[in-house]
């Protein structure tokens, strides 16, 4: 149909589809790239920076790199520093059955490093890795659960013992 052609690079880390010039979807693995009709100039994935994109005309401009997606270095930093202080804060708690000071608050975010912070508390306190399927929420109920049981087992086994031996 005379469409112009493209080559597309999948910068992003999961596959990225996209509709060429004659409407069909094509999906383009991460690391890969493929050859597509029509102008990605302009296209969303690529002023993300999620794809790249090189077309075969030269008298247009050729978008070449894009560093970012939006984001400033200043903010990428507080985020950096934002991750370390959550993994330090999750290091320092996990250290026992007190270590749920310091998985705490993970519950009430479900991001990746409270969710292996609660998974490996979790293992701790049943002695099995935790469900595959389980969420961060879940993982929190069930750990909060096991710390009651264990809080109630010593303070009635404190008791009863002492009443035995009066």
């Amino acid at each position: 149909m005379g469409y112009k052609m493209a080559g597309l690079f999948n910068n992003h880390t999961a596959p990225v589809t996209v509709t060429d010039a004659e409407g069909q979807r094509i999906t383009i693995q991460r690391g890969h790239s493929a050859l597509v009709s029509g102008d990605f100039r302009n296209h969303l994935f690529v002023t993300a920076g999620m794809i790249h994109a090189e077309h075969d005309d030269d008298d247009k401009p050729v978008v070449t790199t894009v560093t970012t997606s939006g984001v400033s270095v200043d903010e990428l930093e507080e985020t950096i520093a934002a991750l370390r202080a959550q993994i330090d804060a999750g290091a320092g708690g996990a250290g026992g059955a007190g270590g749920a000071g310091g998985a705490g608050g993970a519950g009430d975010g479900a991001d990746i490093l409270d969710k292996d912070a609660l998974r490996d508390q979790y293992e701790e306190l049943f002695g099995e890795r935790a469900p595959s399927a389980a969420g961060a929420k879940t993982l929190k109920k069930a750990v909060d659960e096991r710390l009651a049981e264990i809080a109630a087992q010593s303070a009635g086994g404190a008791g009863d013992g002492t009443n035995e031996n009066e």
